[in-house]
């Protein structure tokens, strides 16, 4: 587990992700997740452990594949990026299960 001072960053290893109506799912970046991750990578990187990284990696491709995936038009990453920003508003954020499918 990725440890912070008041808890568990990564509760059950998964970060808090936000599936919009395609039914993709995305990091979310408005989570505490999140948060806390972008402060720990920059200030307390000592305490990282193997599961801090794999959920950073998971912001980087998400991240990678909003921008570079050939199928995503300006369009069609607009429609991504709006749809995360109404899940966002509509407080639509979740911890991934096991069986969740959501990875």
């Amino acid at each position: 587990m990725c440890l912070i001072s008041s808890g568990y960053l990564l509760k059950d290893d998964q970060m808090e992700r936000i599936k919009i109506n395609d039914g993709t799912t995305w990091p979310d970046p408005s989570g505490n997740d999140f948060q806390r991750l972008a402060w720990r990578l920059r200030y307390a990187q000592d305490s990282l452990d193997k599961n801090c990284f794999f959920a950073a990696a998971e912001i980087i491709e998400a991240y990678s594949s909003l921008i570079l995936h050939p199928a995503f038009t300006l369009k069609k990453a607009q429609e991504k990026i709006s749809g995360i920003r109404k899940a966002i508003k509509a407080n639509k954020s979740f911890k991934p299960t096991p069986n969740s499918g959501a990875a």
